[in-house]
């Protein structure tokens, strides 16, 4: 069998599916903080940044991606502080409709925006910088399954960075699995309450 016919016949038999290349939906996210630091640049180019407070001094950022029924995940933690740093999680709402936005605002009426699968991340944690650095930044991504039926659906992805608390241990990264440097995320349809 020629290449040619090969390919050829490849092809066909992939599903539309997999033939068909969309490019990623990109999430957009808050920005919290007791001032606008998008423009000095403390988001550090993530969707999503929280000021966590002066004690310790530290950010909890993040950011999303949906491509081909994953969503890939940023989480970023830093602090100033040598004896402590944020712990922190991302909340991630896939959502339908406003597709056609009146004044950068959703259409509530004729044009919702339906939520349709939230993701949440683990509690994370890092302590403080290390010695010789001026700040303590790591970030680390995760991903995630997304149903097939829904992420075909959706066409917004938005990311919210959210503090938990402060860890006074030297340094390092800590989750809930005790997992050296990593987070686990999981999702469930929108309105129900438990994580699957």
């Amino acid at each position: 069998m020629s290449s040619r016919f090969a390919i050829l016949l490849g092809l066909c038999c992939l599903s539309a599916g997999a033939q068909e290349r969309t490019p990623p939906i990109l999430g957009w996210g808050t920005y919290v903080a007791p001032h606008d630091g998008r423009h000095d640049g403390q988001d550090h180019g993530l969707q999503a940044a929280t000021y966590c407070g002066a004690s310790p001094e530290s950010w909890v950022r993040g950011s999303a991606a949906l491509s081909l029924g994953w969503l890939s995940l940023t989480l970023e933690l830093e602090t100033d502080s040598p004896q402590a740093g944020p712990k922190g999680r991302l909340y991630v709402t896939l959502s339908k409709g406003c597709l056609h936005p009146v004044r950068g605002a959703c259409d509530v009426v004729h044009d919702p925006l339906v939520d349709l699968y939230t993701v949440e991340t683990d509690e994370v944690g890092i302590g403080g910088r290390s010695r010789g650095g001026d700040t303590g930044i790591i970030r680390r991504s995760a991903s995630v399954d997304i149903p097939d039926n829904l992420a075909r659906q959706v066409t917004h992805v938005a990311v919210k960075a959210e503090c938990t608390g402060s860890g006074t241990q030297w340094s390092g990264w800590t989750s809930l699995q005790d997992a050296e440097n990593a987070f686990e995320a999981a999702g469930r349809p929108a309105g129900s309450s438990q994580l699957e």
